[in-house]
């Protein structure tokens, strides 16, 4: 098979993977919670509905003591205490009273809040710069947040100070990014800048949002993509589209399959390939004919296409899959194609922090997991029926004779500490 494939890299796509793993650790209750100044890296801990936070050795910080986790950003963690919300900082001090219906995390330095069914938002110092006054609000995004003064009502945008930058008569109004916001009227999108001045009127079905200078819109159900001017400078005739990076973009033809067009619109990889994936560490999976394989940055097959499954490059080792009966065993490879681990574990991970979680089926419905290195060796053998990656040395586990209280483990396999189940 002499064929061509690439994808190129969404620099969100690095953002995205952090936002995945973070859900994937939000879902066993261990958050990693980073300041962007002091880098403390604190950690949430909850069991039943009890949330408190440890440092990085395990240390006990703040008392698990809330019943709520709302989020934590720029060195400010919204927690529910009693049934109410409200704000604490990294050393568990109050900085808003416990007043709150619902709060949310910051960004662009204020965060909102919603009380008696209003809307508002307070700065990092708990101070309310906009009062809980509308039907609905969005959090800032350069700048700017959507509100609306009632509900079903229009939308327009607030600046930091609480005053209307543009006035609320849009159906819908999304977050600015790159200087564009996306709003809706009449069912039609189109775009504004931040002084509420059209560079597309509403006309389109649906769009993305902006990134290195292109968004794509659709009507009657293709693609393309226009630029900050407004202009339609691809055609809308695919089914599916990307993001320009570097130039570049991945589209699905009309034959349903993958390939990359750059902002001209010229074919710089033919429309071939049934699966494109976004490339990490310089290589990106390829599916052709059902097998899996690996391509990279020059659009040159790098591994060919012979694996069941493949999954991406995390420390320069890939999780790869080949049928054995009928049930995949997993492995991992190097950057050259060389297997360096063998096809023996029913679930892997990704090798984060120079471990891996990996599963090892025990029954027809069980697994249990542990963590091994990048040779292959069990550094912590599989106990747990649930286990996090690695974080700053720390990772979540359920240990199968102490459930439901959850471990949190160095990666010696130590506990750290215990987050026993609450007696009610």
């Amino acid at each position: 098979m002499d064929k061509k494939y690439i994808c190129f890299q969404n620099k969100q796509n690095s953002i995205m993977t952090r936002i995945l793993f973070i859900i994937f650790i939000i879902s066993n209750t261990l958050v990693c919670c980073q300041n962007n100044k002091d880098d403390l890296g604190l950690l949430i801990i909850g069991v039943n509905g009890d949330y408190g936070f440890i440092d990085a050795s395990g240390k006990l910080v703040i008392e698990p003591i809330y019943d709520d986790f709302e989020g934590y950003s720029e060195g400010v963690i919204g927690v529910g205490y009693n049934g109410k919300d409200g704000f604490i900082n990294e050393q568990g001090e109050q900085i808003t009273p416990f007043k709150y219906d619902r709060v949310r995390y910051f960004n662009d330095g204020l965060a909102e809040v919603r009380l008696n069914k209003k809307y508002g938002f307070v700065n990092t110092e708990g101070v309310e710069v906009i009062p809980p006054q509308y039907a609905f609000t969005f959090h800032f995004s350069e700048g700017r947040a959507a509100f609306s003064t009632s509900i079903n009502g229009k939308y327009g945008y607030l600046n930091k100070k609480g005053d209307i930058s543009i006035e609320n008569k849009f159906d819908e109004a999304g977050y600015f990014n790159e200087g564009f916001a996306a709003v809706k009227i009449n069912e039609l999108y189109g775009f504004i800048d931040k002084e509420g001045n059209y560079i597309s009127t509403p006309q389109y079905d649906r769009v993305n949002d902006f990134f290195q200078g292109y968004a794509g819109v659709s009507k009657a159900g293709k693609w393309g993509f226009i630029d900050s001017t407004g202009k339609e400078v691809i055609p809308i005739k695919y089914n599916e589209v990307g993001v320009f990076y570097d130039g570049y973009a991945v589209v699905q033809g009309d034959n349903y399959n993958y390939g990359v067009i750059d902002t001209s619109d010229k074919i710089i990889i033919d429309f071939d390939y049934d699966k494109l994936e976004y490339f990490q560490e310089g290589l990106a999976v390829v599916e052709y004919d059902k097998t899996f394989g690996y391509v990279n940055l020059k659009a040159e097959l790098e591994i060919y296409p012979k694996y069941d499954y493949a999954n991406s490059f995390s420390e320069g080792l890939a999780a790869v899959a080949i049928k054995k009966g009928d049930k995949l065993k997993w492995g991992y490879i190097n950057k050259e194609g060389k297997q360096i681990i063998p096809f023996k574990f029913d679930t892997p991970g990704p090798f984060i922090e120079g471990l891996a979680v990996v599963g090892v089926k025990t029954d027809e419905y069980s697994y249990e997991y542990g963590y091994i290195n990048t040779k292959g060796e069990f550094v912590i053998k599989p106990r747990f029926f649930n286990a996090s990656p690695f974080y700053n040395g720390i990772a979540q586990v359920h240990d199968k004779n102490a459930y439901p209280s959850k471990n949190y483990i160095n990666k010696k396999g130590e506990i750290l500490y215990t987050a026993k189940k609450k007696v009610k």
